[in-house]
């Protein structure tokens, strides 16, 4: 899972510069983010609210998002995140081990229209819907 979730990343990194929106390491967001452009969040960052892109989204570990996370594209969730909103992607969302989706008592759901690749000791308090396949490594 590691090397697909590697992978990934650096076919993020080949595109353009100015088509990526980096979010630096450790970093408190108190409000919605929405980019037209792909987003890398780095290690220990905390979203307040929501995240909506456009293109990919990639968080990279320990990320805390209390709030949704929508993309026309895909989502990629790196070790160890913590998101107690939806997630919802267009293209394919893969959640690395350990990530917790939701939290007990609190009904949330994961949707991808492609596929759904679930890592080890991933923990999802709610619903996983999607029209392609699902995979758990």
């Amino acid at each position: 899972m590691e090397k697909l979730f590697s992978k990934r990343l650096e076919d993020l990194k080949l595109l353009n510069e100015e088509k990526v929106l980096i979010i630096e390491a450790k970093s408190l967001i108190k409000d919605d983010l929405i980019s037209r452009t792909a987003i890398i969040i780095n290690e220990k960052a905390v979203f307040k609210k929501s995240i909506k892109s456009h293109a990919a989204i990639f968080l990279k570990e320990n990320i805390k998002v209390y709030g949704n996370v929508f993309s026309e594209s895909d989502i990629i969730i790196g070790p160890d995140c913590e998101i107690y909103g939806n997630v919802f992607a267009q293209g394919e969302i893969i959640i690395s081990q350990g990530s917790i989706i939701g939290q007990k008592g609190k009904i949330k759901s994961v949707i991808a229209k492609k596929q759904i690749i679930l890592d080890t000791n991933v923990k999802i308090y709610g619903y996983i819907n999607t029209e392609g396949k699902g995979l758990i490594i």
